[in-house]
């Protein structure tokens, strides 16, 4: 898939206009872009990630691994993080009240187990307990 065909797929159901006002830019901008009037730095970036097989989450944000081969390469399953993380979002959804489908459950599970595993060991239960709160609040709100 080009780049302007992802650019429009990102926008979805956002008018140009909307993304506009989003991101700051303008909608003659982003219609630039997304016909394939892309300015040259990004068509520089996107041949120099593909050229030199360097993850672009990385070059454009410095998260992530450097190489696409390490960021391509799937991370051990944790199955007590994973385990624990369930429980959490489960628990929370109850004491809200509220009985959310499993995929909603199993996407926001996924959602702060991936955050987690990112970080150091020593660092993930104040992470989660960080995450269970947030998601307490929004729980909280939805009832």
């Amino acid at each position: 898939m080009t780049l302007p065909k992802r650019l429009r797929q990102v926008r979805g159901e956002l008018s140009r206009r909307a993304l506009a006002e989003l991101i700051g830019y303008s909608a003659t901008m982003i219609l630039k872009y997304e016909y394939g009037r892309i300015p040259k730095a990004i068509q520089f970036l996107e041949a120099l990630t593909k050229a030199r097989s360097t993850s672009p989450t990385w070059l454009l944000l410095d998260k992530g691994p450097e190489r696409l081969k390490d960021a391509l390469r799937p991370t051990p399953l944790d199955a007590n993080l994973l385990a624990e993380v369930w429980e959490a979002v489960q628990r929370t959804y109850a004491d809200a009240g509220q009985t959310p489908h499993v995929r909603s459950l199993a996407a926001t599970a996924a959602t702060i187990y991936d955050e987690l595993i990112a970080l150091a060991p020593d660092a993930r239960p104040a992470r989660l307990d960080e995450a269970v709160a947030a998601l307490k609040a929004d729980a909280g709100a939805g009832t």
